[in-house]
């Protein structure tokens, strides 16, 4: 999970410091505003199309496509200034980068939920929160050297491999903890058949604060 979080933290601040410093440059301040609004606008309906999918979806499969999607927007975002042009590829980096941070934030903290209990909660949010906090220091340090090296569109591309890298991890991490997060196992017919009744009559009972918990965090990560 501290890893998880720590590639996480890295795109967080490459596109931002990316779609910022490129929209200033083609549009100045002046419009800062107006590409705030949007992002108000898109972050809650991003909010609400996650929760949509993870109706009908697994819950694994459901961070999974997050973290595709995150990647594949960066690299959206970098094409964009190549076939658009800088001027106009970047009237969406702001929304995008506020559309990120919000997903980014619902499918780690989302995930920390699922395997963790309330003790091993208090004891490791503060350890798995730092791991972003460390990301983002050590990208924020290196970005000048970094800008100097590939220059600052090319800090989306290293943004989605960043998240196509924590996409890994998190396929791993789940394929690991499938039983904790809710998918189905395969196991064998003979002991499969009463293990689902028993795992469907768990399901069928399970307490309904849990999902209201979780459709309730979806919903503050999005307004946040």
């Amino acid at each position: 999970m501290f890893a998880h979080a720590f590639l996480g933290g890295i795109p967080l601040t490459l596109t931002t410091m990316a779609g910022s410093a490129l929209f200033l440059e083609q549009h100045g301040a002046v419009l800062l505003p107006w590409a705030y609004l949007a992002a108000a606008a898109a972050v809650p309906a991003a909010g609400w199309l996650c929760l949509r999918i993870q109706d009908r979806v697994a819950f694994d499969r459901f961070l999974l496509a997050v973290l595709a999607l995150l990647s594949l927007g960066d690299v959206a975002s970098w094409a964009g200034l190549r076939l658009l042009g800088v001027e106009r590829g970047t009237w969406g980096l702001p929304v995008w980068t506020e559309v990120q941070y919000s997903l980014t934030a619902l499918q780690l903290w989302s995930l920390a939920g699922r395997l963790l209990n309330v003790q091993q909660a208090k004891r490791l949010y503060g350890v798995i929160g730092s791991g972003a906090l460390l990301s983002a220091g050590i990208t924020g340090l290196a970005s000048p050297l970094i800008v100097h090296w590939v220059g600052t569109e090319q800090l989306l591309l290293i943004s989605a491999s960043a998240s196509f890298v924590s996409l890994i991890l998190l396929r791993r991490l789940c394929a690991r903890e499938r039983g904790r997060l809710g998918a189905d196992l395969a196991m064998p017919e003979s002991k499969g058949r009463s293990k689902r009744k028993a795992r469907k009559r768990k399901a069928d009972s399970a307490p309904r604060e849990l999902i209201s918990y979780e459709r309730a965090m979806y919903a503050l990560m999005a307004l946040a």
